[in-house]
């Protein structure tokens, strides 16, 4: 029995039919808008700060996903010499951020926001600190940046600047890792950010470093060289730059560029 001839032009029409069907499956498939992630290196103690302001960022730029790594700004900075694959840098100081400047790894920075040393102490106050003086009691517990970082730099100056024999007695990785020993009454008292004490909350109390001897720094931004994503990491500088962000920025304790 011989099978019956289907027509040329029939198995052509055919083909297309199912051709079509998948192709228009393969096209809906695709994503309407790609999103583009822009990767920002920032000091620790911009954690509360930027996290909020990433939220407010993206919702106002919903084609942008911002990934923040929060570290130590010299850490940071050792980061982007060895060529690590980030958009935005953002340091506690100009002084750790113009080691990248000198590389030519960073475009140039622009200070967005100032902060200043001051001293934490646990809620309850158990060492009985009242005045910076203090800290030179005999058993008084105190930790402070390492020197090698934008807070423990500040912190070295305020004590020399004293002339007050304050002998700390731990020296933490960044200020939050400070700020944790402080809120768990490790020690007695901390150097820290006013930012961190906003951050703290009714955690710690506040005891001022006199006006004389405190130390305030600036904080610059900058995009990386050869970023994956420039244009994007630029609107993200832009909105720091921003009066939403210099606002959140305010209500978390910093000063306004200067």
């Amino acid at each position: 029995m011989r099978c019956s001839r289907v027509p040329v032009a029939l198995k052509r029409v055919a083909a297309i039919m199912i051709v079509i069907p998948a192709a228009m499956t393969t096209a809906c498939a695709q994503p309407d808008d790609e999103v583009t992630t822009v990767t920002v290196l920032a000091a620790a103690s911009l954690t509360e700060s930027f996290t909020e302001i990433r939220e407010a960022f993206q919702q106002a730029n919903p084609d942008i996903e911002v990934e923040i790594s929060f570290g130590p700004s010299s850490g940071l900075v050792s980061q982007v010499l060895e060529g690590v694959g980030a958009d935005v840098l953002a340091t506690a100081n100009t002084a750790t951020m113009e080691q990248a400047v000198q590389g030519g790894f960073v475009e140039q920075p622009v200070t967005f926001a100032t902060n200043s040393l001051t001293v934490a102490v646990p809620a309850g106050n158990p060492a009985g600190i009242e005045d910076f003086v203090d800290l030179t009691r005999p058993g008084v517990l105190v930790a402070v940046c390492e020197p090698s970082v934008p807070c423990g730099d500040a912190a070295q100056q305020v004590m020399v600047a004293s002339g007050l024999p304050i002998e700390p007695v731990t020296y933490e990785l960044d200020v939050k890792a400070v700020l944790a020993k402080v809120i768990l009454d490790e020690v007695d008292a901390g150097m820290v950010y006013v930012t961190d004490v906003v951050a703290a909350g009714s955690r710690v109390r506040e005891v001022m470093i006199p006006a004389d001897i405190s130390e305030s720094l600036s904080y610059p931004i900058a995009s990386i060289v050869d970023a994956p994503q420039d244009e994007a990491g630029q609107r993200f500088i832009d909105f720091v730059l921003g009066e939403q962000a210099q606002s959140i920025l305010a209500a978390d304790g910093f000063g306004p560029a200067s």
